[in-house]
């Protein structure tokens, strides 16, 4: 799976685009979405230098987005949606 099809379901989910994730907007909307696309991705499989790339980010950032377990359970309900969930396959 691509990196581009993960982002699809977060951007449907969400009603926001790639640009906006890429850009420097730091309401709880885009951060939120940050988050959740990076958790999903990691569980799938990504790597955080990949998923900074991808969002034009500091890999730093990307992997403090990793760790932070505030959005877990939507993070399973997205990746119920996408077919699969390795690491979060917990309750």
């Amino acid at each position: 799976m691509t990196m581009d099809r993960h982002w699809f379901r977060i951007e449907q989910r969400y009603a926001i685009t790639v640009d906006d994730i890429r850009s420097n907007g730091r309401t709880e909307y885009f951060v939120r979405a940050r988050r959740i696309f990076s958790q999903v991705a990691s569980a799938l499989g990504h790597r955080g230098s990949e998923l900074a790339k991808y969002m034009w980010k500091d890999p730093s950032a990307i992997t403090r987005q990793m760790r932070d377990t505030t959005q877990e359970r939507e993070v399973r309900v997205v990746l119920k949606g996408l077919g699969g969930n390795k690491s979060t396959n917990q309750a």
